[in-house]
């Protein structure tokens, strides 16, 4: 995973994180990125053997787009789709039987937020894979898990349209806490990025 990617990463953050826009309830869909975290649960210990930064889980969709049911091909076309560009996004799967590879898990992914929602391979991939800014794009979905040392540590995150939806791993988490990154294996520091102005992950020289 490039550096720019990285740094992209933390722009949409802070540029979506500060539109405002319209309280009106808009259809709920969340490109969700999961945070690397060895001590974490299943899916971000996995996701830390695989990157640093992050693992992108997805496309998820709540409301049927259309009343059409695509037919099995689809599943084999996703997969051809996924195959060809899925270690540029960090689209990785975290299926044991395939970890860190493809397609098995994201073109399950598809048959479930995807066709079962009337959209063809090609509308839901292109869906998964449009990182672009736009005003209805914000965060819009955080998954947290309790850890007795750290207080409420955020193992996913979200962006896209509609309401935001918080997601407690286990009942001790409080959304009234503050909320915090894993600590990553190395040290890193925070630094100042002049032009644009946005704050960038320096990893440092230490172990």
């Amino acid at each position: 995973m490039r550096l720019s990617h990285v740094v992209y990463i933390i722009s949409l953050v802070i540029c979506i994180t500060g539109v405002n826009v319209t309280e009106r309830e808009l259809d709920w869909q969340s490109m969700v990125f999961i945070i690397p975290d060895p001590n974490g649960n299943q899916s971000g210990r996995k996701c830390a053997q695989l990157s640093s930064n992050f693992c992108y889980h997805g496309l998820l969709v709540e409301s049927n787009q259309r009343d059409y049911r695509w037919d099995s091909r689809a599943h084999e076309v996703f997969r051809i789709l996924a195959w060809r560009s899925f270690k540029s996004f960090n689209w990785f799967s975290l299926q044991d039987s395939e970890l860190g590879s493809c397609c098995e898990s994201q073109s399950s992914l598809y048959l479930k937020q995807g066709r079962d929602r009337g959209m063809s391979p090609m509308e839901y991939f292109a869906k998964s894979t449009d990182f672009s800014l736009s005003r209805e794009k914000r965060l819009n979905y955080v998954s947290v898990r309790f850890d007795q040392w750290c207080g409420n540590i955020i193992s996913a995150i979200g962006f896209g349209p509609g309401p935001f939806r918080y997601h407690a791993e286990d009942s001790r988490v409080t959304e009234g806490r503050h909320h915090i990154f894993p600590i990553p294996r190395q040290a890193a520091q925070f630094t100042n990025y002049t032009e644009p102005s946005y704050a960038r992950v320096k990893q440092s020289d230490e172990n």
